[in-house]
């Protein structure tokens, strides 16, 4: 079967028109680009975790969430027992977000905010806690998160009179996989992975008495999981299944697999159904593009909500990802004019990362200019490598630097076993890589601080010593 042959056939398949209709469906939350927001996430799940909202649930989802999270616990722990849940009467139960509580670690008094806390009214009306939610969809803990938060669980019991004495609160962590964290939380926390999350979701709209509004928001919340691989995509897969079992379609997919360079005549038809090909391992064999990649497009996701604000831009995020320090040109710009950049170029700090091959994918941080005429660049080339070499001796010594000399700031490599080429690179496999991805965005929040304390301290007496006569601040 020829590639138009091949193309005809797939393209009129019913089997293939309902295959992409069950990847492409975009939910509520991506509609209003709240999908990658961890408050957004943490927002929803406590709305469902309220009794007093409006779901018409009432206290199912809480105590269901509570029975699955009190099951993890270990047989020792002095939390909530399932027992406790099945006496406990929650009608009164209250959620908040982003609560603010102090905790002491090592003998010092240390902030927090709790994503989430179910409260119980006590003997004299007064707020107890019942359950504590750590939220991580793209993030890991910072610092000691957890450890301050089980401290003032600790201070904070639960005195309800259908409890044998006083219980603490189920300390729970929620994450999609809690293999990719490389900072698990402290015990007694118990761990709720998005599997156990899907199927509490399940459980609860099994419930009669879900309206009709929270079936929709509920279903909404899963779709926008499945389409960024942190549910798995059942429906996707069965009609993946079936589209590969029919003979007609199967032999279509072989031979557009095998032909990628024949492809090239056909690049509006590849492009249009691009996320149906590539989850079906057809990939346009490109002259000027080697095509997108999972790992890029993740690695913007959790970068966006860091790196947001009026200091840094963003670019990119399909083949490679792009992050620059917006102060460095704007100040630079103010101090010596446009007029004098046209001599001189224009300077700029920024991140990099592409697309990783041969199981490695690197993230490299430097400085330059761009444009400026050869015979008058000089000043700015010497500035901004002194500079670099500034930042550079600021880097961290743990960290397995390769930038030595020169504009590089820092280089650093990251694993991503089974990577070799684009086509590996698709978002089937991405969920492999997310530990790895949150190590790189880790180096990245590390080096942003790093460039902002010398923004915020040693830009302005830099511009004013290296070039006299520059317009003030």
């Amino acid at each position: 079967m020829n590639v138009r042959d091949a193309l005809n056939h797939l393209l009129a398949s019913p089997l293939f028109a309902r295959f992409e209709a069950a990847l492409q469906h975009n939910s509520i939350f991506d509609v209003l680009a709240v999908g990658t927001r961890e408050v957004s996430h943490a927002a929803f799940l406590c709305w469902l975790l309220n009794p007093q909202e409006g779901h018409g649930a009432g206290d199912v989802p809480l105590r269901l969430f509570l029975m699955r999270s009190a099951a993890k616990a270990k047989p020792a722990s002095i939390a909530v027992s399932p027992i406790d849940v099945d006496l406990l009467d929650l009608d009164g139960a209250s959620a908040e977000c982003e609560v603010a509580v102090t905790g002491t670690v090592n003998g010092k008094d240390t902030p927090g905010r709790l994503d989430i806390l179910v409260t119980l009214p006590g003997p004299e009306g007064s707020p107890q806690p019942l359950l504590i939610v750590e939220h991580k969809v793209y993030a890991e803990q910072s610092g000691q998160q957890t450890e301050v938060y089980k401290d003032w669980a600790s201070r904070n019991g639960l005195h309800q009179t259908q409890l044998d004495g006083v219980r603490q609160a189920l300390l729970t962590y929620v994450c999609p996989d809690i293999s990719l964290q490389s900072a698990p939380p402290v015990e007694p926390f118990v761990v709720i992975e998005y599997a156990d999350l899907s199927a509490w979701l399940d459980d609860v709209l099994a419930h009669a008495g879900v309206s009709e509004r929270a079936r929709f928001l509920i279903n909404e919340y899963k779709a926008c999981l499945i389409r960024r691989d942190l549910f798995d995509n059942p429906q996707a897969r069965d009609r993946q299944e079936e589209l590969e079992a029919h003979e007609q379609c199967s032999e279509a997919i072989k031979a557009l697999k095998a032909n990628p360079t024949e492809l090239r005549g056909f690049d509006g038809h590849v492009n249009r159904h691009a996320k149906a090909f590539k989850r079906l391992g057809i990939v346009l064999n490109r002259v000027a593009s080697r095509g997108d990649a999972a790992t890029v497009v993740r690695l913007r996701e959790l970068a966006e909500p860091v790196f947001a604000g009026d200091d840094w831009g963003i670019q990119g995020g399909t083949g490679s990802l792009t992050v620059y320090y917006k102060p460095l040109g704007r100040r630079v710009r103010e101090a010596l004019g446009e007029d004098e950049l046209k001599h001189l170029g224009k300077p700029y700090l920024q991140f990099y990362f592409t697309r990783p091959e041969n199981e490695v994918g690197v993230l490299d941080l430097y400085g330059g200019i761009v444009g400026g005429e050869p015979a008058s660049r000089q000043p700015m080339q010497e500035w901004m490598k002194n500079l670099c070499g500034v930042l550079r001796a600021q880097v961290p010594k743990n960290l397995d630097n390769k930038a030595k000399r020169g504009n590089g700031i820092a280089k650093v490599r990251f694993g991503f076993p089974g990577i070799n080429v684009t086509a590996d690179d698709v978002a089937d496999v991405v969920h492999k890589h997310q530990g790895e991805l949150r190590k790189c965005l880790s180096v990245m929040e590390a080096l942003k601080t790093i460039i902002e304390q010398w923004g915020a301290t040693e830009l302005e007496p830099s511009i004013q010593n290296n070039f006299p006569g520059v317009r003030q601040k």
